[in-house]
């Protein structure tokens, strides 16, 4: 098995367990996740959020051509991140992804 498998399956057992609410999206040749959060989430907050705590994400909304762009998705790669820092990684984002959902219930 390649190393960017390794990566691959690494990063889908990450997400499965930290970010169950999510949906993703990724095929054999890619280097990247695309994710499908939970409609209420504003990935940009979300990429705030995980930036607190170390972790990089894209929000997808530049990605579409709508007027009003769907602010539910953002893409995370794993081609350059060594293996053994994707499931602490992915942990952190889960922690951020319950803030940013908490933050919303709260309205603070």
């Amino acid at each position: 098995m390649e190393e960017i498998d390794q990566r691959r399956d690494a990063m889908r057992l990450a997400i499965d367990q930290a970010l169950p609410g999510c949906l993703s999206h990724s095929s054999s040749r890619s280097s990247a996740f695309w994710m499908e959060a939970d409609a209420s989430i504003d990935t940009q907050r979300l990429a705030w959020h995980a930036a607190q705590r170390g972790v990089l994400i894209e929000p997808g909304f530049q990605h579409f051509f709508d007027a009003a762009p769907p602010r539910r998705f953002f893409r995370l790669g794993f081609g350059a991140i060594e293996r053994e820092r994707i499931d602490p990684g992915i942990q952190r984002l889960g922690l951020a992804y319950d803030n940013a959902l908490s933050t919303l219930k709260t309205g603070t």
